[in-house]
C-alpha cells in the first residue's frame, strides 16, 4: 500500500521557534559541561560549548543537559514528526496529550522518536528529558516535520530579500547592517502553503511577536551562540488560494530583532487542486444567480404594481366620460369635484383636484452588485514520511508572478436632486380631457410597446423580427 506524498520541513535546535525550559541564564553557559544539570546548553561539534557570549558556533549544533524533565516543546502543522540527537538517558514524549516513554538503544540511528498516520493540523509535542545522574546526557538536534503534498506536487521555495520593500513594509527605526552567513536573494510566487521567518538570533535579542493573519505568537530569540540565519517562526497548511498576512514586532524596548529574509513554499497554481477552483466556480455561480433571482421577483412586483395603476386609471377614466356623457343628456354641465381641506395662512381655502398628479417620482439607480467568490480551505489529507540527518527538502526552481489583492468599491446609487421631487405649478391644474387621452395612449403603448409598430394583419410594419429571449 502506498503512502500519501509529502514534503519535509526541518527545525534546528538553535531555533527561537523551540521552547527550551528551563530558560537559558548565563550560570549553565561557563564554557565547560559543568553546567548541564542546572539546564539546556548549545553546544557545536567544532568548537565546542561557548566561551563568549555572542560568539558564532562552528560545526553541527546540539543542545544539551543533565536536568530531570529539562524540556523542548513546539507546535506544529503536518502529518508525521521526527525528533533526532543522542542520548544515553531515557525520555519522554507527549504528542498532542499523549505520552510515550522511551530509553536509550544501541543503535547507531539519532532518530530519538517518530510519529506518523497524524491528521493534517495543527499539534502539540514536548520531549522531555529524565537523566539519572550528571553521567547522564541528553542532546537534542532537530525536528522535522512531515506534511501532505497539495495535488501530488512538492512545494518550491520563494525567497524574500529583507531588503525587498516591495513584498516588505518597515515602520519604527529598522537599520541594515552587514553580516556573514546571511543568504541574499529575491524571487515571488503565489500559491502559497508555507511560511518562514529567518533572522540572527543572538545574545542581545529577546521576545519577539509573530503574527499570521491575525494570529499572534511570541518568541525568545535571546541564544549564548552567534546564529547568523535562523528559523524565526514557521506555519505550514496554508491555503494555497488565499493571501495571507504576516508581520513580526520587536516587543522588548531597547533589545535587538533581526530580519533576514521571509520564505514562502509555494506550488503552481496550475497545479491547485480541483475541488478549490470548482468551489470557487460553484460560489461565485451561486451568488450571480441569487442577483437574478431577486431582481426578476422585484421587477415582477413592480410591473404587477403598474398594471394595477393603469387599471385603476382607466376605469376612473371611463367611469368619469360616463357621468359625463349622462350629464350632457340632462342639460347639466360637469363640474370638477373638490375636497375640503381646512384654512391655510390667511384663511382661504386650497382647493385640491381629486385625481390629479402631485408628484413625479423618479425610477430608482442601478447598483452594480459585485459577487465574489472564495477558494476551499479543505485541510489535505493524511501522510507519512521519512527524516534523515541534515538532509534538506530540494527547492525547485521558483517562477517570478506575483498575487495581489484589489479592492472593490461599491457602486453608489445616483443622488437624486432636491428640485426633481417638487411639485411644480403646472402639476396643481387639472387635466384637460385631450390630455388624458393622450396619457392613455401613452400608457397603453408602454403596455404594449410592439403595438404601435404593428399592421392590421398582425404584424411589426418595420418587417423586423420579434426580440429573441434568452432563459
Amino acid at each position: 500500500m502506498s503512502s500519501t506524498p509529502s514534503w519535509n520541513f526541518t527545525i534546528d535546535d538553535t531555533s527561537p521557534f523551540l521552547t527550551y525550559s528551563p530558560s537559558f541564564s548565563h550560570s549553565v553557559s561557563d564554557s565547560s559541561n559543568s553546567g548541564l544539570p542546572n539546564g539546556w546548553i548549545p553546544w557545536y561539534q567544532t568548537s565546542g560549548f561557548l566561551t563568549k557570549n555572542g560568539n558564532p558556533g562552528v560545526g553541527t549544533s546540539y543542545h544539551i543537559t543533565s536536568l530531570n524533565n529539562a524540556s523542548v516543546a513546539f507546535d506544529f502543522y503536518g502529518s508525521a514528526l521526527y525528533l533526532y540527537g543522542n542520548t544515553n538517558a531515557s525520555y519522554s514524549v507527549i504528542v498532542d496529550g499523549s505520552t510515550s516513554q522511551h530509553t536509550p538503544t544501541s543503535s547507531s540511528s539519532d532518530l530519538l522518536f517518530q510519529k506518523t498516520g497524524l491528521d493534517a493540523k495543527t499539534h502539540s509535542v514536548t520531549l522531555s528529558a529524565t537523566p539519572n545522574n550528571a553521567a547522564q546526557q541528553f542532546a537534542f538536534d532537530r525536528a522535522v516535520i512531515s506534511t501532505p503534498v497539495t495535488n501530488n506536487e512538492t512545494p518550491s521555495e520563494a525567497f524574500y530579500d529583507n531588503l525587498d520593500t516591495a513584498h516588505i513594509s518597515y515602520s519604527g527605526t529598522w537599520t541594515t547592517p552587514a553580516a556573514s552567513g546571511i543568504p541574499n536573494t529575491s524571487v515571488t510566487h503565489p500559491g502559497a502553503v508555507g511560511v518562514s521567518l529567518w533572522g540572527m538570533a543572538n545574545w542581545g535579542n529577546w521576545v519577539y511577536q509573530v503574527t499570521l493573519d491575525g494570529t499572534d505568537s511570541k518568541y525568545n530569540g535571546s541564544t549564548f551562540f552567534q546564529v547568523p540565519d535562523a528559523l524565526l517562526f514557521y506555519q505550514g497548511g496554508l491555503d494555497p488560494t488565499t493571501n495571507h498576512t504576516i508581520s513580526l514586532t520587536n516587543t522588548s524596548p531597547s533589545m535587538k530583532l533581526s530580519l533576514n529574509s521571509i520564505r514562502v513554499f509555494t506550488i503552481d497554481e496550475a497545479a491547485l487542486p480541483p475541488s478549490s477552483s470548482t468551489s470557487a466556480s460553484a460560489s461565485g455561480s451561486t451568488a450571480r444567480y441569487a442577483d437574478l433571482n431577486i431582481g426578476a421577483i422585484v421587477g415582477s412586483v413592480i410591473g404587477a404594481v403598474w398594471l394595477l395603476l393603469v387599471l385603476v386609471f382607466v376605469w376612473w377614466y371611463l367611469r368619469r366620460r360616463r357621468q359625463a356623457a349622462a350629464a350632457s343628456k340632462d342639460g347639466l354641465t360637469a363640474v370638477e369635484q373638490y375636497v375640503y381641506v381646512p384654512p391655510q395662512g390667511d384663511g382661504q381655502l386650497q382647493p385640491y383636484s381629486k385625481g390629479q398628479i402631485l408628484t413625479a417620482l423618479s425610477s430608482p439607480a442601478a447598483v452594480t452588485r459585485t459577487a465574489t467568490a472564495s477558494g476551499s480551505d479543505a485541510a489535505p489529507s493524511t501522510a507519512s514520511g521519512s527524516g534523515s540527518k541534515r538532509r534538506q527538502l530540494p527547492m525547485a526552481t521558483v517562477a517570478s508572478p506575483t498575487r495581489s489583492a484589489q479592492a472593490v468599491s461599491p457602486t453608489s446609487p445616483s443622488a437624486v436632486s432636491p428640485s426633481s421631487a417638487t411639485t411644480s405649478p403646472e402639476a396643481r391644474i387639472g387635466l384637460a380631457v385631450p390630455d388624458v387621452d393622450r396619457l392613455i395612449e401613452l400608457i397603453a403603448q408602454r403596455i404594449d410597446p410592439e403595438g404601435s409598430r404593428r399592421n392590421t394583419a398582425g404584424n411589426r410594419a418595420d418587417g423586423a423580427p420579434p426580440p429573441e429571449y434568452r432563459g
